[in-house]
């Protein structure tokens, strides 16, 4: 008799196969592929009992229900685009990229900005994660069919924000959609770069995994945005490699898909580089958050900020697990890592794992993390003058969750966040936030 892991190792196989047939840009690669499916079929996804899934709910991805999907992508003019009105924009349906609603603009002189399956060049991948690749990287490895590639040439600004929207119409079949972007940005230049995820409807369970190489003294924020009402999955991760005095900024924002997982990964390999990390969670229902970050100090001198907040509602349940890792060699490293998180029904549950792992001794470190509701002398003082209950709680959230907001470095979407946020705190009057909402 057949087992169920026999089962999906052939359908991994023959996955493979398939795709390989049917799509050119797949046979590029073919190396790191064949050796990642290796991997991919030896050890599985079961993520049951692994140390940093604990607490967390892999969901579809790796239950065995969900598996990559190839073939014909939906129609675009049923998706929805929401875009910056200055930016060079890039869209991906179902994973591959659309350039008929895309808009590259004029780059700078140097700079690349294209899908990496229209690309030549077979060495793109792995800058950062390396070639041996297991689990849900060893998946992306295996079957992702397009993504970014962005090169900015040492010394050059890119002055508008480069975008990725990423979306799946209501005609787009079931299955996870691995992605994979490949970010390179030379010394000294500065970019910005913005991810909007939207999960799709149930059964659709987007798997985008990017990589980044900060040179020396490069310049980069970075904003993700997983959002919407759908009731799609996402379980994305993004691999930063910073050298001597670069400067790495990540904002992420989740408040959309039933579950999203979001991992971020930095290595501080030279010294001097310096990195801050902002987060906003917010759940209602039966909403699943879990929130990764891994920062290595491997160099000294280098210096972590990070503040992870949460905002929980209903049934949904969030997961926070952060490690600062301090090499023995990384004297003068400045780290400070901080979770907070405000539950607003009885129901709604965050289990929080904060992480500092030191080895040198000339060092600065600091972490912490609170989870509470609410604090009813707050809402007494402003139900006292003249607010209502409702009013009250949604100002007091918002206070909260306006920290993260306030930083975003592109205006545009500082009001279109606090738009979002004043919608998933049930803003009986946005007028109030000083109409911000």
């Amino acid at each position: 008799m057949r087992t169920a892991a026999a089962d999906k190792t052939m359908t991994y196989r023959e996955l493979f196969r398939r795709t390989r047939e049917s799509e050119p840009a797949w046979t590029r690669y073919a190396a790191r592929r064949e050796d990642a499916l290796d991997r991919l079929v030896r050890d599985g996804l079961d993520v049951r009992g692994r140390e940093d899934w604990v607490h967390g709910d892999p969901g579809a991805l790796a239950g065995g229900e969900a598996l990559p999907r190839h073939g014909a992508v939906a129609s675009l003019q049923a998706a929805v685009l929401p875009s910056l009105a200055e930016s060079h924009l890039l869209v991906f349906v179902d994973g591959v990229f659309a350039p008929d609603v895309s808009r590259l603009g004029d780059l700078p002189d140097g700079v690349v900005l294209r899908s990496l399956a229209a690309v030549d060049e077979t060495d793109a991948l792995g800058a950062v994660l390396g070639d041996d690749t297991t689990g849900f990287a060893a998946l992306n490895d295996v079957f992702w069919r397009d993504g970014l590639l962005l090169d900015v040439p040492a010394g050059v600004t890119v002055g508008r924000p480069v975008e990725l929207v990423f979306v799946h119409g209501p005609d787009s079949g079931a299955g996870v959609v691995p992605v994979r972007n490949v970010v390179r940005v030379g010394d000294r230049a500065v970019v910005t770069l913005v991810e909007r995820f939207a999960p799709g409807r149930a059964g659709i369970a987007e798997q985008p995994l990017t990589e980044i190489v900060c040179g020396a003294g490069a310049r980069v924020d970075h904003v993700k945005l997983v959002v919407g009402e759908a009731a799609g999955e996402h379980a994305g991760a993004t691999h930063v490699r910073q050298d001597a005095d670069s400067a790495y900024r990540s904002w992420e924002f989740a408040t959309g898909g039933a579950r999203v997982r979001r991992e971020l990964a930095l290595e501080l390999a030279g010294s001097g580089a310096a990195c801050v990390l902002n987060a906003l969670y917010m759940g209602d229902d039966d909403q699943r958050f879990d929130m990764r970050t891994r920062v290595h100090h491997a160099a000294p001198g280098c210096r972590t900020e990070e503040l992870y907040k949460g905002i929980l509602d209903g049934r949904s349940r969030g997961v926070f697990d952060g490690q600062i890792l301090v090499a023995r060699d990384s004297q003068q490293t400045d780290a400070h890592q901080t979770n907070r998180n405000l539950l607003l029904s009885d129901d709604a549950v965050m289990n929080s794992i904060p992480r500092l792992e030191i080895y040198a001794d000339d060092v600065k470190c600091s972490h912490g993390s609170t989870t509470g509701q609410i604090e009813e002398n707050e809402l007494f003082y402003l139900q006292a003058r003249g607010f209502s209950l409702e009013e009250a709680r949604t100002w007091l959230a918002w206070a909260f969750a306006s920290e993260v907001i306030d930083a975003v470095p592109v205006p545009a979407l500082r009001e279109e966040l606090a738009a979002i946020v004043t919608r998933s705190l049930h803003a009986v009057d946005t007028s109030l936030l000083g109409g911000r909402g």
